[in-house]
């Protein structure tokens, strides 16, 4: 229907880094706007940094509540799990396929296309649990 929120920003500079980028590697929407990675305030993570006495766990959860109130129920960790990628620790899986870009950059397969690492699926779940050990937390629930 329109393309990726950031290939929207911009359609022809992502064309042309998509177009003359070695082997580029793109992490889309389908992969990371998902359930299984947005923070609530019931989420485990969040319930623990609340709990948490140290003053950045208290700051971090201040932070959440008030996105929570001005923008959405929820905090995506999308942005967290494409550093994983940039970390090399393999939580999502990628398929390396040929893709064409419409002049408004909306994407699709096209066996004459650019070649690209097209994120395809993760695993949320251990995801999850490694964002929670970075903030030395305990995942729970998950």
């Amino acid at each position: 229907e329109r393309a990726e929120h950031n290939f929207r920003m911009d359609p022809a500079g992502t064309i042309a880094a998509v177009t003359t980028a070695h082997r580029p590697w793109l992490v889309i929407s389908d992969v990371t706007f998902r359930p299984e990675i947005d923070v609530t305030a019931e989420h485990w993570l969040y319930r623990q940094l609340r709990q948490h006495l140290e003053p950045w766990a208290q700051l971090a959860a201040d932070h959440m509540d008030r996105w929570f109130e001005r923008f959405v129920p929820g905090t995506m960790q999308h942005d967290p799990l494409t550093l994983s990628i940039a970390l090399g620790i393999p939580f999502v899986q990628f398929d390396y396929t040929p893709i064409a870009l419409a002049g408004d950059a909306r994407m699709r397969h096209h066996p004459d296309g650019t070649m690209v690492f097209l994120a395809r699926e993760a695993h949320y779940g251990p995801f999850m649990q490694w964002i929670g050990k970075q903030l030395g937390l305990e995942a729970s629930g998950t």
